[in-house]
């Protein structure tokens, strides 16, 4: 496996699809960024909407696209979830940060 574009910890790992997702963590700072990993290397995905770190990551079935949750803000993201999670058949991840 090739290394991460640069080092962390304290980030959460989760499966979706055929693609693991390293979320948050701690390089020098709070970090906000997503990497994707598909078997062959690492590809930034996109930034959470506030950095985080040691948190979890939850992996959800019946989600809609699962690209605008890690983007979304949380008062939308609550009012969207309600009214669409109910209609989709993909799955998503959802941050939950104890800080």
């Amino acid at each position: 496996m090739p290394p991460m574009p640069f080092a962390r910890s304290n980030f959460d790992l989760c499966k979706l699809g055929e693609k693991f997702y390293a979320i948050g963590g701690y390089t020098t700072c709070l970090t906000r960024h997503v990497l994707c990993f598909d078997g062959y290397r690492w590809d930034f995905t996109s930034d959470l909407c506030a950095s985080r770190s040691a948190l979890r990551a939850i992996v959800l079935r019946r989600w809609p696209d699962p690209r605008w949750i890690l983007n979304d803000e949380e008062e939308t993201l609550h009012t969207n979830s309600i009214k669409t999670a109910k209609k989709s058949l993909e799955q998503s991840i959802i941050i939950h940060s104890d800080s």
